[in-house]
């Protein structure tokens, strides 16, 4: 399984044996923007039927909510969030 950082470092993303994208947000140098009840749980995504074994998070600083991911079942998905694309168009 792969995974990577968002391009702005906040995220590490990665693939899993069962198909789910798990995105982690990461603590630098012990302190976190996040509450820290939160801050070791992971937001899943969820679409491949078999595992998803590429991962890779969009280099532009500007768009590190852009992920696309490929599995096993023969599927890749890009994945971003409907109000960062909005928010996108205008630059």
């Amino acid at each position: 399984m792969e995974c990577t950082f968002t391009s702005n470092d906040e995220y590490v993303v990665s693939g899993s044996e069962c198909g789910d994208i798990a995105i982690y947000p990461v603590e630098l140098n012990g302190s976190s923007n996040y509450d820290t009840t939160t801050s070791n749980e992971a937001t899943i995504l969820k679409r491949h039927q078999g595992p998803t074994t590429s991962v890779a998070a969009c280099p532009q600083t500007k768009r590190p909510w852009l992920i696309v991911s490929a599995s096993y079942d023969g599927t890749a998905v890009a994945w971003a969030s409907q109000a960062q694309y909005d928010c996108c168009l205008l630059d």
